[in-house]
């Protein structure tokens, strides 16, 4: 019965999985003799928790049980503290899939009702309940954004053919524009803005909330007439530069609104051939022919997108990039679109061939994060596959 109660509030939780950043996703369902007195989610940042808004049944929640997949808080923040709540109503026992991990939290909600004779269970879906909130877990703990890498490919593993922008069908294109919403942030290469010119904007645009669009741009080389530009009081801008960007060039992005940050470079440069078209979306030689490219640390960026307090990210980008996050295992997911089309290898145009040649063969290596087969998810659209 335990398991059934909790399993519906994280079904509820669920609800506001992509509203509710950058608070986590809760849902809560409060009981009486197997009956459902009142459930809800938390909806918003600064509107109520779910525990606060199944309490508003009053008296009735006196002797009650709540299921809630997260600990109960115990600190002062918008709102005031559930735990506290939860005791002036007078329930009786609460279940809780986990502890909350937020080091104001860690416990002390739980211990807070134990003292106040409140019976305390925790641990059942304990694993699922994680699940659900894992970008949130991972900036409290890392000061990292969850980074979802999205890619489209042929059958034959072709990312950037020459002269062919779309490889998959309309519907799917406009999936992958949602995922837009879901995110707080976007992270492209200098070669995307180069060779498309995108606008990077949430789409549908009714009820997004402003989407920070970011570039990795070593040498600044972003257009000032960039269509990404010209939205910048809406959807904010930034570029991350290299130190050896030239000055000029950072004044005439900032003119237009952006927001210019120089990050180190990577700890060592790399002298793999870049892709056909334009440069590396990780970064340009700095050199003559054969010179190695100064590609700007990755981790570094990262760190720097989580400094501004986003804590999920969307990369849309090039061969290059992507598959340098994947190989870097700073990717924790991967949305891979499969079109079922052939479109012939060309140097630098398959998923992984910008990635370093360092396996025994000498080809790309592949990613360092392996994902287990149980995390694996497939779906169809039209005749794409996602």
């Amino acid at each position: 019965m335990d398991e059934r109660f909790l399993r519906r509030a994280l079904e509820l939780a669920a609800l506001g999985r992509y509203t509710a950043p950058p608070n986590p996703a809760v849902g809560a369902v409060l009981v009486r003799d197997g009956r459902v007195l009142a459930e809800a989610f938390h909806a918003r940042a600064g509107g109520p928790h779910a525990e606060a808004q199944v309490l508003r049944v009053g008296a009735a929640a006196r002797g009650a049980a709540l299921f809630v997949n997260l600990e109960p808080c115990c600190h002062v923040g918008r709102t005031p503290p559930c735990a506290e709540r939860i005791i002036a109503a007078g329930v009786a026992r609460v279940v809780a899939a986990h502890p909350d991990p937020d080091p104001r939290v860690q416990g002390g909600g739980l211990a807070l009702l134990r003292r106040h004779g409140v019976s305390v269970g925790v641990g059942l879906l304990e694993d699922e309940a994680k699940e659900l909130n894992r970008p949130f877990f991972k900036y409290l703990e890392t000061g990292l954004p969850w980074v979802t890498v999205k890619a489209a490919v042929s059958v034959d593993g072709v990312m950037a053919p020459p002269g062919t922008r779309w490889i998959t069908r309309p519907e799917t294109r406009r999936h992958g524009r949602v995922l837009r919403r879901e995110n707080e942030a976007l992270l492209t290469g200098i070669a995307t803005v180069l060779a498309d010119d995108p606008q990077l904007t949430p789409r549908p645009r009714r009820g997004a909330g402003p989407l920070l669009r970011i570039v990795l741009d070593p040498l600044a080389r972003t257009p000032p007439e960039a269509r990404l530009l010209r939205g910048a009081a809406r959807d904010p801008v930034l570029v991350l530069v290299g130190p050896d960007a030239p000055a000029e060039a950072r004044r005439r992005l900032e003119d237009r609104g952006a927001e210019v940050l120089t990050i180190p470079p990577a700890s060592s440069p790399t002298n793999s051939p870049p892709p056909p078209g334009p440069e590396s979306a990780a970064g340009p030689s700095t050199g003559g022919p054969g010179a190695p490219r100064r590609a700007l640390s990755l981790r570094a960026a990262l760190a720097a997108v989580g400094g501004r307090g986003v804590r999920t990210l969307l990369v849309e980008a090039g061969p290059r990039l992507t598959s340098s996050l994947l190989r870097e295992g700073l990717a924790d997911r991967l949305l891979l679109y499969l079109a079922p089309r052939f479109l012939g290898r060309g140097d630098g145009s398959g998923l992984f061939d910008g990635a370093a040649p360092t396996n025994a063969g000498g080809g790309p290596a592949p990613p360092r994060a392996q994902p287990a087969p149980a995390s694996a998810r497939y779906a169809r659209l039209g005749p794409d596959l996602l």
